[in-house]
């Protein structure tokens, strides 16, 4: 549960836009910073690590609460989702943008078949 919330009523669709983007870009804030501290800390987070199980376990209280807290839990697990597949290692979505940003460098030409297959 969030312990800052504050409910507030949009006054039209853009201003909830608005407040949703803004709601969004905080939280995108924190799972940076939580992905961070567990890449440059590992060893003080590595107890705090939870899997698929776990994750449904949560979601699956967030539902007993609210449809405010089991929304933004699945805004977070989204979140999540999106910056564990734009780190650049092979076979998720980062890897292919560190290749095409590669290409990029190298004035656009394609790396060789053999150096894309290695990596």
């Amino acid at each position: 549960s969030n312990t800052e919330r504050r409910q507030v009523k949009a006054f039209n669709i853009l201003d909830g836009a608005g407040m949703a983007t803004k709601e969004t870009w905080k939280l995108t804030k924190l799972v940076l910073n939580g992905f961070g501290n567990l890449l440059f800390n590992f060893g003080q987070n590595f107890d705090k690590l939870s899997g698929p199980v776990a994750i449904i376990a949560n979601g699956a209280e967030y539902t007993r609460n609210n449809l405010y807290d089991l929304l933004q839990f699945m805004v977070i697990v989204n979140i999540n989702l999106a910056v564990i597949n734009t780190v650049p290692l092979p076979g998720l979505d980062g890897g292919y943008l560190a290749l095409l940003f590669a290409e990029t460098i190298r004035g656009g030409k394609k790396l060789p078949e053999n150096v894309e297959n290695i990596i």
